[in-house]
C-alpha cells in the first residue's frame, strides 16, 4: 500500500490521505479523511467527468448536500440529484437508481450517505453498463471505515444479509469527520466496533489509543486518528488476496446470523460486536487464545456501550440456521475466524 496515510497540513486543514492498490482493480484507489470540513477536494476522477448523478441518503440534513455540491461543481458541468428514500438494502431500492441512472445518463456517480446508501449505489454502479465509475461521501463512521473500503458491494435478498453483490471499488471516497457531529450516539458508536475489530485484529497500538479515549465521541484530533488508523487498517488488507481478506470477518458469522434472525431492525455495528464476544470466546475454549485479551477486549466494547450479548429469550436455533446462509458455512461446517495476533500479552 503507498500510505499517505501520516497526518499532515494542507492548507488550513488537518487531512489524512490513504492509497491503497487491490491487486484485482489494476488502479489505486484513494480515501481522504477531513479533520474539519474541507473548502476543495483534489478528483483525479471527477477532473475527467462531464455528467455526475449524486444519490442522497432521503434523511440527510440539507448543510451536507449543500457543502458535497459545493465541492464536485468545481469538476462537474451538470449534476443531477437523486433523493434516495429511506429503507432497506433491496432490489427495489437499486431498481430507482437505475431508473435515475436511464433518465440522467451520467458517466460518475456519487453517493452521500451511510452504509446502506454506499452499498446500493455501490451496486447499482457495478451493473449499469456493466461497470460505472463511483465515489463515496459515507456520512457515518460505520460507512467511513468499513462501506467507503474494499469494493464489497451487495443487497439483501431471499431474508439473507448481503446475499447478492459485487466486488466494485469506489475509486474515491471522502471522509468529512464533522459530518458525524449530527449522528445519535448509539448510532455513531455502533460503526465504532468495526474500529475496535480492527485493532484486535492487527494493532496493539490502535488498541492502546482506543483504551486512552474518552467513552464519550466528540471531533477531536484522537478519536480522528482512531477512525483513520480503522480505514488505514482495512485498506491495507484490501492489498491481500482474497482469502486473507477473510479475516475482516471476525465477529460477523455469529454477527449476521443474529443481525438477520427476524424482522426486527439490529444495527451491524452492534451485530458485529455481540459476535466478536463470542467468536473470541470459542478461541478461548479452544486454547488459541488467552482469556485475558477476551476480557480486554469486552472491557473496549462494554466502555463505550457496544453490546455483547445475545438476549436470553433469542432462540439459538433459528440463529444457526441463518449461520448456515451465511458465507462462513461450509461443508457442513461453521467457520470462525479467531485472529492469531491475539496471541500478545496484554501491556501492564
Amino acid at each position: 500500500m503507498k500510505n499517505q496515510g501520516n497526518l499532515h497540513k494542507k492548507g488550513d486543514l488537518l487531512d489524512k490521505i490513504i492509497t491503497y492498490s487491490p491487486p484485482e482493480l489494476g488502479k489505486s484507489i484513494e480515501v481522504s479523511f477531513f479533520l474539519h470540513e474541507p473548502k476543495e477536494i483534489n478528483s483525479q476522477v471527477l477532473g475527467l467527468k462531464n455528467n455526475a448523478l449524486l444519490v442522497v441518503d432521503g434523511n440527510l440534513d440539507k448543510t451536507k448536500v449543500d457543502l458535497v455540491l459545493s465541492l464536485i461543481n468545481k469538476y462537474v458541468k451538470k449534476i443531477s440529484v437523486y433523493k434516495l428514500d429511506c429503507g432497506s438494502k433491496d432490489l427495489t431500492r437499486v431498481r430507482k437508481i437505475w431508473d435515475k441512472m436511464i433518465q440522467a445518463h451520467p458517466d460518475v456517480v456519487i453517493a452521500l450517505g451511510g452504509g446502506t446508501t454506499c452499498d446500493l449505489v455501490g451496486f447499482a454502479a457495478s451493473c449499469y453498463h456493466r461497470g460505472l465509475d463511483h465515489i463515496f461521501f459515507p456520512t457515518t463512521l460505520l460507512s467511513m471505515i468499513d462501506a467507503s473500503i474494499g469494493g464489497k458491494t451487495g443487497i439483501d435478498f431471499g431474508g439473507v444479509k448481503n446475499s447478492i453483490g459485487q466486488v466494485h471499488y469506489a475509486l474515491e471516497s471522502y471522509c468529512i469527520f464533522p459530518f458525524l457531529e449530527t449522528l445519535k450516539y448509539e448510532e455513531l458508536i455502533s460503526g465504532f466496533s468495526e474500529v475496535i475489530k480492527a485493532g484486535m485484529l492487527f494493532d496493539e497500538k490502535l488498541i492502546q489509543l482506543i483504551e486512552k479515549l474518552p467513552p464519550t465521541f466528540k471531533i477531536s484530533y484522537s478519536w480522528f486518528v482512531a477512525v483513520s488508523r480503522g480505514a488505514e487498517l482495512k485498506a491495507k488488507i484490501s492489498e491481500k488476496s482474497f482469502s486473507q481478506r477473510s479475516k475482516l470477518l471476525y465477529g460477523h458469522n455469529i454477527g449476521h446470523g443474529f443481525e438477520t434472525l427476524d424482522s426486527i431492525h439490529r444495527r451491524h455495528g452492534d451485530c458485529v460486536s455481540i459476535g466478536m464476544n463470542y467468536e473470541l470466546a470459542l478461541g478461548v475454549v479452544a486454547n488459541l487464545v488467552n482469556k485475558d485479551i477476551w476480557n480486554r477486549q469486552n472491557r473496549l466494547l462494554n466502555k463505550f456501550g457496544l453490546p455483547v450479548f445475545i438476549p436470553k429469550i433469542t432462540n439459538f436455533e433459528k440463529i444457526k440456521k441463518k449461520m448456515r446462509q451465511y458465507k462462513l458455512y461450509k461443508d457442513n461446517t461453521y467457520l470462525f475466524v479467531i485472529p492469531s495476533i491475539l496471541l500478545y500479552e496484554p501491556p501492564p
